[in-house]
């Protein structure tokens, strides 16, 4: 078992060390980096200074922390105190886990914000108002300076620290969750049978749409399909108004202020198309008074409706189906539709929730620096393969091709395994964020194949294209938007979909706009940038 040493924590002692000695010896340093003046002295000196170091870092006590997950595990057996006991090794650490699995642990979160009656890292789920208050008050560490100092956590992408961070500060490390799953989903099967053009660009798109609805693409010889299913959630016009190049709810105007993304021209011109193919019948009409994701899917199952704008999963559900029920159907994927703005991505806010680090109960950045490293370290190839999938032998053995493969259910009573939840939870310290050296160390699944390795293959691909909310780190402190913010939403939501189905006409349009900025819409767009350009 690998033994890990707190790197961070002697980092700062170390690099002061180095450049007392640099500033106390004048001598010049040659070309490969050595000094040309008694270099074998210096070296003797600098491995006995190494070897020094090693003894420090080795000496250096267990940390004691207490993690709190939203999670149910009750411990106590064997397997569980070998769990607890192998990352103690590993992370130089002694941990007290504390799990708390109640459907209330969000609405408990606050009475333990404001009594500060926290551990030294807690899972927090909802980033709202109750967390940044606690933020700006001081309850949690701001690690915004530091995470880069961590291999792992270092490469949590930009958009992520900014879609969890409190007015641009990050309070706790993000819990990763796919940045970007959204795309389209349509019948290939479909597509063949009218020869046509895969939906990658705005002519493309809508040529299938309409002829989806009006050229029998299933060949039944009847008038009975629809180019795309739509129900009453509003998921796909946000995404779709994206390809057409509007903000990702809020972004950035020519003066460099944030603007919501209805007050755009982009915004606009994809409400016109909505308009177009509704008015076209090349959508169900009845789309508003569906709300189940079930009868959603069936549409295309059923093939009433030829496409799903929606995350990229929904393609694979299809693909899933015609196999198990032996159709013969076809389904297929993309992650974006050109409309003229090139490739543009929805993305989700790329977290689950943050692992926030108290400061009554570490209450030094050096105590802090060793959580860091201790959060950092979970997601080792090593402790992840641990906390995901059991110990090697005993819960899963590698196949002869390389592949993990869990023991059955008689294989592991059989070798004495008795306890099923023991991991119950831990995944839940995880951010799951890791560099590639620490990837390409873990135990390999059975590689993905058909549709979903086309999947996970885009979502990968598009992240280069996500568009980031500019305004998602400041609503949450903006006091109008907290207070009303979902009223305000639905007025422009309502006006949205008025618009699309023809019930107003652009001067309709226009007078709910300006019945949104007289309800709270301009004070919350004079706060959010107040805050915005406040940070610069």
């Amino acid at each position: 078992m690998k033994k890990k040493v707190i790197r961070k924590l002697l980092a700062g002692i170390l690099a002061v060390g180095v450049v007392i000695g640099v500033a106390a010896c004048g001598d010049t340093t040659d070309p490969n980096g050595g000094n040309s003046q008694g270099s074998d002295m210096q070296n003797k000196e600098s491995g006995e200074e190494a070897s020094d170091s090693q003894q420090q870092e080795e000496e250096l006590p267990p940390l004691k922390l207490s993690v709190l997950m939203n999670a149910e595990n009750q411990g106590g057996s064997d397997e569980y105190e070998r769990m607890v006991q192998t990352i103690n090794e590993y992370t130089n650490t002694e941990v007290k886990w504390v799990f708390d699995s109640t459907s209330e642990y969000t609405d408990a979160m606050v009475l333990r914000f404001s009594a500060q009656n926290l551990e030294s890292v807690n899972q927090v789920n909802s980033l709202d108002a109750n967390f940044c208050k606690a933020c700006e008050e001081g309850v949690f560490w701001d690690i915004t300076d530091y995470i880069d100092d961590y291999p792992n956590l270092a490469t949590i992408p930009e958009i992520v620290r900014m879609n969890a961070s409190v007015n641009g500060r990050l309070y706790g490390v993000p819990r990763a969750r796919d940045l970007t799953r959204n795309g389209l989903s349509w019948r290939q099967d479909w597509l063949d049978n009218l020869g046509l053009e895969e939906p990658t660009t705005l002519e493309a798109f809508y040529k299938m749409l309409y002829e989806f609805t009006y050229s029998d693409p299933d060949k039944n010889g009847q008038d009975d399909t629809y180019g795309m299913a739509l129900i009453s959630y509003e998921g796909p016009w946000d995404l779709m108004q994206i390809w057409f190049g509007a903000p990702n709810g809020w972004g950035i105007d020519e003066n460099g202020d944030l603007i919501p993304a209805h007050m755009t021209k982009e915004y606009d011109t994809a409400l016109d198309w909505f308009r177009q193919i509704y008015s076209e019948g090349l959508v169900n009409p009845n789309f508003t008074e569906i709300t189940e994701s079930r009868d959603w899917d069936n549409m295309m199952k059923e093939g009433v409706a030829g496409s799903i704008a929606d995350t990229m999963a929904r393609g694979r559900y299809m693909q899933t189906y015609f196999d198990a029920n032996e159709t013969g159907g076809q389904a297929n994927i993309f992650y974006s539709v050109d409309m003229g703005y090139g490739y543009l991505c929805q993305p989700t806010e790329g977290y689950g929730g943050v692992l926030a680090i108290s400061k009554k109960m570490v209450p030094t950045e050096n105590e802090l620096r060793r959580v860091l490293q201790f959060i950092n370290d979970l997601n080792d190839a090593e402790m992840s393969d641990l906390i995901e999938y059991g110990f090697e032998g005993i819960h899963y053995f590698i196949t002869e091709e390389g592949y993990f493969q869990y023991y059955t259910d008689e294989e592991k009573t059989a070798l004495g395994v008795t306890t099923a939840n023991y991991r119950n939870g831990f995944n839940q310290a995880l951010a799951f964020f890791r560099t590639e050296e620490e990837t390409a160390k873990r135990v390999k699944a059975v590689p993905e194949t058909g549709i979903r390795a086309l999947e996970t293959e885009y979502m990968k691909e598009s992240e280069q294209y996500a568009v980031q909310n500019y305004a998602l780190p400041y609503l949450k402190n903006s006091p109008t938007y907290v207070g009303n913010g979902k009223a305000l939403d639905d007025i422009m939501k309502k006006a949205r979909l008025d618009y699309i189905m023809g019930t107003i006409d652009r001067t309709g349009l226009d007078a709910r706009k300006n019945a949104w900025l007289n309800a709270g819409g301009q004070d919350v767009i004079d706060e959010v940038n107040a805050l915005y350009h406040g940070n610069n």
